[in-house]
């Protein structure tokens, strides 16, 4: 008797955290700054992506006397455009999950199913303390409500702790990272407009314009070597990221909502015999 009052106690207590609002809001707030973090990954994507459509477009003029040949260095990021496409496309089908995740855990926290699991739940405890075995279609039903109403916020609080154990590090760093390299791919393809007061600067001061310009024509290694390095580090930081929201998005929560799935045949048996007194051997 003692064994089904405890049980019958535990299954009270998880019929009366079904009603409490603060796993779903938990969970939602986790939810939504995943997603946040997603679509800013995603605008930051596109970012790059117009960058290099600007980049590709770009040429070096090699002119010391006004005769000389053009050079392409957008032609440099031709491998980096594919990846920077397919990692836009990533983010969005991440945030596509996290935005499903939410619209489930919105299910999970309507009313009515909130009511109708608490109920099964007290009814299940009211059989445990007859101490009769409850009738497996009623477990069976009590255990999907229950999943139903705690998968979701259970899976997202558990993406949220693997998210701050093993890769709010590498996100925040590939992320600075990245927008770095955008700026100093951004600045080596900008042209750089002549001074308002080229005029009235001076001789030595338009003598040393046409020196720097001069000396940049005659030598744009430096330049190309700079687009380069910016373009590994871009492709080395988006492979980096795409490894993070895959992590977060898509597989953290299908291995917790598995696990869980995995547990609806356990859940039921022990609603089904849990007022049953244990056999002896």
């Amino acid at each position: 008797m003692r064994r089904a009052i405890t049980v019958a106690v535990l299954i009270l207590a998880i019929a009366g955290s079904v009603l409490l609002p603060h796993p779903e809001h938990y969970a939602g707030e986790r939810l939504h700054a995943a997603l946040g973090r997603a679509l800013a990954a995603f605008a930051l994507g596109r970012s790059l992506d117009g960058l290099i459509s600007v980049a590709q477009g770009t040429e070096v003029a090699i002119e010391p006397a006004g005769v000389g040949v053009t050079l392409a260095p957008g032609q440099i990021l031709d491998p980096v455009n594919d990846l920077v496409e397919q990692f836009s496309s990533l983010m969005l089908v991440a945030a596509a999950s996290l935005g499903v995740q939410e619209l489930l855990l919105g299910i999970g926290a309507w009313w009515p199913l909130k009511l109708a699991t608490a109920g099964l739940l007290l009814l299940t405890a009211m059989i445990v303390l007859a101490r009769r075995r409850v009738p497996l279609p009623l477990a069976w039903i009590a255990a999907v409500l229950l999943l139903t109403r705690f998968a979701v916020p259970m899976a997202a609080l558990a993406s949220e702790a693997g998210w701050r154990l093993l890769l709010a590090g590498p996100f925040a760093s590939a992320n600075a990272e990245l927008e770095k390299s955008s700026e100093i791919l951004s600045a080596q393809i900008e042209t750089k407009p002549p001074p308002a007061d080229a005029e009235d600067s001076g001789l030595f001061a338009a003598a040393g314009r046409w020196w720097d310009s001069t000396r940049e024509n005659l030598d744009p290694r430096a330049k190309l070597a700079a687009i380069d390095a910016a373009a590994e580090r871009i492709v080395s930081r988006l492979i980096e990221l795409i490894a993070v929201f895959a992590l977060e998005s898509l597989i953290f929560p299908l291995l917790f909502l598995t696990a869980m799935a995995r547990s609806l045949g356990p859940l039921t048996r022990w609603l089904s015999t849990a007022g049953q007194p244990v056999a002896e051997s």
